[in-house]
């Protein structure tokens, strides 16, 4: 499920690479070669067609310390997430970022109630089944509620009632967990959660797909379209000074 979702959502970022991609040789390389032309015409360059031209003479000039500067940003960045600290930091963030945190959230209750289910339903104690939950969910917030509740199974609590006042479990989720406790089905109702999560999550992928591509065509038209009108207010200036 989750191969099929990097897959649906790899098109549109395969799409605003290029995008970017195009945009940037634009001013690096296209835009600066007008600027002994802008030069030669004579007139005031307008403001929109200073800024373009200045920004694809900057970019050509000092790629490379654009390129040090983001490459030291990625090393920066990876050697950051390394550190719990960091990582619990991005993890919390991941489960309430707009739009993102929607389809990261049920992608990570799918993961808990596929393992956990798999789990019971192969023989393995809830003890055991719940540890390896919480190192195999993929995010060390829901992993410390995960371990929380198998602790509070040694006081006589459900794991139902820690995933409840977590906020991060729907009342579905966690209302289907506690009748699985009570009914000894716990198994089976997880994997009604999975495949109810997997559908959501499917949806909710193909919904933001197909969102991305009319914006991102909109954002990449008026970008190139701006660039172009910079490019050629100066001659409709020298037009309409010869009028």
């Amino acid at each position: 499920m989750e191969e099929k979702i990097k897959s649906t959502l790899a098109y549109p970022a395969i799409i605003i690479s290029l995008s970017a991609a195009v945009l940037m040789l634009l001013l690096i390389f296209v835009i600066p070669t007008f600027e002994n032309v802008m030069n030669s015409l004579g007139v005031e360059m307008p403001l929109p067609t200073k800024v373009v031209l200045h920004t694809g003479i900057a970019l050509r000039r000092g790629w490379y310390a654009i390129f040090v500067l983001l490459l030291a940003f990625v090393i920066f960045a990876i050697r950051l997430l390394k550190s719990e600290r960091a990582r619990r930091k991005v993890d919390e963030w991941l489960l309430k970022a707009p739009i993102v945190g929607i389809l990261y959230e049920k992608a990570v209750i799918s993961r808990f109630s596929r393992i956990l289910g798999t789990l019971l339903k192969s023989g393995v104690p809830i003890m055991d089944a719940l540890e390896v939950a919480a190192r195999t969910v993929g995010n060390m917030v829901v992993s410390d509620v995960i371990l929380q509740a198998r602790e509070n199974i040694r006081e006589g609590r459900s794991v139902a009632d820690t995933l409840e006042v977590s906020d991060i479990f729907p009342p579905m989720v966690t209302a289907m967990i506690a009748v699985g406790e009570e009914t000894g089905a716990l198994d089976a109702l997880l994997e009604r959660v999975n495949n109810f999560y997997e559908r959501e999550l499917e949806e909710a992928t193909r919904r933001l797909s197909s969102m991305i591509e009319p914006i991102m065509i909109v954002v990449l038209g008026a970008a190139v379209g701006f660039i172009v009108i910079s490019i050629l207010l100066p001659y409709f200036q020298i037009i309409s000074n010869m009028g």
